[in-house]
């Protein structure tokens, strides 16, 4: 299923092993950030997710910069 924008809120976030901060939505749908500043997330606030180019997805957290983003399997 092809992906060009999500608006939504986030449900919880937390940091991956290497520091970076992985963004839960509603659905369970988990998107790690890859590069950029920090977002400072909490969960109820805004984010919209958008498709870049060659496939990558940028996120803007609460309407701060965007940062990239990839979408990680579901968790089993």
């Amino acid at each position: 299923e092809e992906i060009d924008q999500i608006e939504t809120t986030i449900a919880s976030a937390y940091d991956a092993k290497d520091g970076m901060t992985i963004f839960v939505l509603p659905d369970g749908a988990r998107w790690k950030q890859t590069e950029g500043r920090y977002t400072y997330p909490k969960a109820g606030q805004p984010i919209v997710i958008k498709r870049a180019s060659l496939g990558s997805f940028f996120a803007r957290v609460n309407n701060q910069a965007a940062v990239r983003v990839v979408r990680l399997p579901q968790s089993q």
